[in-house]
């Protein structure tokens, strides 16, 4: 019975607070409308209010082997603090193009706010929380730096910043980990001022030429379409400085005011040469008698291929000495081959005097070399620096994310207020009008008093 009076009276008044809701009309819109702009204004203010500090963050990935150990490249500990030492900052702001006066004002402050934090994945993370023993070692690392104002950076210069930041690091992991490579430097027209004679300079080309093939001759077989490339120009001006070496050689051309005749300058050449070819003759055949009387001190040795094994303590000082061996044997031949070629080269030199024409081809020959040999460096230099580029990348570490921008707001809070307000101005709208209902329904229930015609006098009679 009470439970069917109480649902009576819970439908009643349901009913009658939907029916108070639909006779506000206006009165609800009007005080719903002010209490959306009075929720906006104070959720906007909540939301100002709590705002936290602004971090501009970035992601960077290292790729080489053993970092799943947490090793570097070098098999030690990988430092990933190092991204925010201050010459990684000093070379991004530099890069940024921000005087140097800045950067020393900046500097401290910016890496005082920078903080590198490892990302683990959420899989990971709740594994490591169940399991004591699961050992996790992170790839990836983020960025962060946070809103200083006294940097005096804008929103742009900041995720500008964090971009230079993460690009500096990956030049600074190249340079310190040997990913980078010293490009080469072309020979000027003008070197041909700066020797004694024309066969210096045509020799100066020879060593520096052998060199570029070397590091050509470097690069993997992934790239032996470049490597193939390369080397087709690299003869290219190998033939060119050989016939200009002939055409100097058969026509007895110099220099005017040349010290050497080319036959002293050759041969001066040549018995350095078979010098130093002796000098590491000696030096092998040295290491040789030391290497025989090491492998008699212990009890067994075995050698297969370039592999050596020796049961002993000391096997690392013996195997030194068989690549000093090594080393010294490939100089020795090195040096008398070169030798060699200048015997044969001794038998060309003409006994004519070269004129003003010879010397003329001839330093055109030089001027047309020097360009072709400048673009020769560029091509190399472009090459092995992307080469160098994608090692790092692939082997190294590399930019995963772009600068982005993280700012904390209590947006549930403003939420929050902002349905409370706008509930209360529904609420309000019908309360008021039910007061003004029920006010309404008073006055008309409410008799008024009866009107009387009779006099005193009348009554009394």
């Amino acid at each position: 019975m009470n439970e069917n009076i109480q649902n009576t009276q819970e439908e009643f008044t349901l009913r009658k607070f939907w029916e108070m809701i639909k006779k506000s009309g206006k009165r609800l819109l009007v005080f719903t409308i002010i209490a959306v702009i009075i929720g906006a204004c104070v959720a906007a203010v909540i939301a100002v209010t709590t705002i936290g500090e602004k971090e501009y963050c970035g992601v960077l990935e290292f790729t080489h082997s053993g970092i799943d150990d947490g090793l570097d490249p070098d098999g030690n500990v990988l430092d990933y603090n190092r991204i925010k030492t201050s010459s990684v900052i000093n070379a991004a702001l530099q890069s940024m193009g921000i005087a140097e006066e800045e950067i020393a004002a900046v500097s401290l402050i910016l890496e005082e706010n920078i903080y590198i934090e490892p990302y683990i994945p959420a899989n990971v993370q709740k594994e490591m929380e169940t399991n004591a023993s699961y050992t996790y070692y992170p790839s990836r690392y983020i960025v962060k730096a946070v809103y200083d104002k006294a940097t005096g950076f804008s929103d742009t210069q900041y995720t500008a910043f964090v971009n230079a930041l993460m690009k500096s690091y990956v030049e600074y992991f190249k340079e310190y980990y040997s990913y980078a490579i010293t490009p080469f430097v072309a020979i000027g027209a003008n070197a041909i001022d700066n020797v004694a004679d024309y066969y210096d300079l045509i020799y100066n080309y020879k060593l520096e030429i052998e060199e570029v093939q070397a590091s050509v001759n470097a690069l993997p077989a992934s790239y032996s379409a470049i490597t193939g490339k390369l080397t087709s120009q690299i003869n290219v001006i190998d033939s060119y400085l050989t016939e200009l070496e002939n055409y100097i050689l058969i026509n007895n051309v110099q220099k005017e005011g040349a010290k050497l005749s080319l036959n002293d300058n050759l041969t001066s050449r040549k018995n350095s040469f078979d010098y130093q070819a002796k000098i590491y003759k000696n030096q092998s055949k040295s290491l040789t008698t030391a290497i025989e009387k090491y492998q008699q001190i212990f009890e067994s040795v075995t050698v297969s291929g370039d592999k050596i094994t020796i049961n002993s303590y000391d096997v690392s000082t013996y195997n030194a000495l068989v690549n000093d061996n090594k080393n010294a044997v490939r100089l020795q031949t090195t040096y008398q081959a070169r030798a060699n070629e200048l015997s044969d080269k001794l038998t060309l030199i003409g006994t004519t005097l070269c004129t003003a024409q010879n010397r003329t081809y001839v330093e055109n020959g030089f001027s047309n070399l020097a360009e072709m040999y400048a673009s020769l460096v560029e091509s190399v230099n472009k090459e092995l620096s992307d080469y160098a580029s994608k090692e790092v990348m692939n082997t190294g570490v590399r930019v995963v994310n772009s600068a982005y921008t993280v700012t904390d707001i209590s947006f549930f809070a403003a939420i929050v207020a902002f349905v409370i307000i706008v509930l209360v101005g529904v609420f309000a709208a019908v309360i008021t009008t039910a007061v003004a209902e029920k006010k309404k329904a008073k006055n008309t229930n409410t008799p008024s008093a009866p009107e009387s015609d009779a006099t005193p006098e009348g009554q009394a009679e």
